[in-house]
């Protein structure tokens, strides 16, 4: 029997676009998820390796990240957590789409850059 969703029972997943826009860490994580899949490290290698970024930040990030599926923990010697990329595919493609859509949105940006930078006489390499 499937159940409908309701706006009483949202998906743990609704929101996730709009805490991206806004979390500049959760989207650092993301990205980098999303090129190295199989990644797994404590939020403590993650804050200083992945993304350089305070390791009490990138925690409340991983926090916000676990609750929408986007991480999962795994225990490693007792009480130390790792985190690892989501096995959910969909998620994983919506992710996907979501960054691709943000990397074609700063593209043009990009390319702006380059046009303005070469325009002030600078060369490009």
């Amino acid at each position: 029997m499937s159940r409908k969703r309701t706006p009483q029972s949202p998906t743990k997943h609704e929101g996730l676009e709009a805490l991206l826009e806004r979390n500049p860490i959760c989207l650092e994580i993301v990205t980098y998820l999303s090129r190295h899949a199989d990644a797994v490290d404590t939020a403590r290698g993650i804050a200083g390796w992945w993304i350089n970024r305070e390791t009490r930040p990138t925690e409340e990030a991983l926090v916000k990240l676990l609750k929408r599926g986007v991480v999962r923990p795994l225990a490693v010697q007792g009480t130390t957590c790792v985190y690892a990329y989501t096995k959910n595919r969909l998620l994983r493609r919506s992710l996907a789409r979501y960054l691709k859509s943000r990397s074609d949105q700063s593209g043009v940006n990009v390319r702006k850059t380059i046009v303005w930078w070469e325009a002030c006489g600078n060369p490009r390499n």
